[in-house]
């Protein structure tokens, strides 16, 4: 029984130098980052999708509520790609920022 623990002891630290070996390489910090990176780029641009498609929607409500409609349909659709160019400008400074000006860790 001591013999298990004692092994799985021995695992454990060197698997800790081991990961203390890649912490302090360049090439695995910087996999690293492009892995952190890809994921809060996804995770962002699901939220944004997430917030245009919701406020689409309530617009959508809102004007199919009003009749007659407050604001003609054209301008309607304006003002929605007008929000997709502004919410897709915002992700890629985002995104520029956190992989061309972000201080190297």
């Amino acid at each position: 029984m001591e013999m298990v623990e004692e092994s799985s002891e021995n695992e454990g630290r060197v698997s800790g130098a081991k990961l203390n070996k890649l912490n302090y390489d360049p090439s695995y910090r910087a996999r690293e980052r492009e892995q952190r990176a890809e994921r809060a780029e996804v995770s962002l641009s699901l939220f944004y999708l997430y917030f245009y498609s919701s406020s689409l929607v309530s617009l959508s409500f809102y004007y199919s509520s009003s009749f007659p409609p407050s604001i003609p349909f054209h301008s309607f659709l304006i003002l929605s790609l007008c929000f997709l160019l502004l919410l897709s400008y915002t992700t890629s400074t985002i995104n520029f920022y956190y992989y061309f000006l972000r201080p190297n860790e």
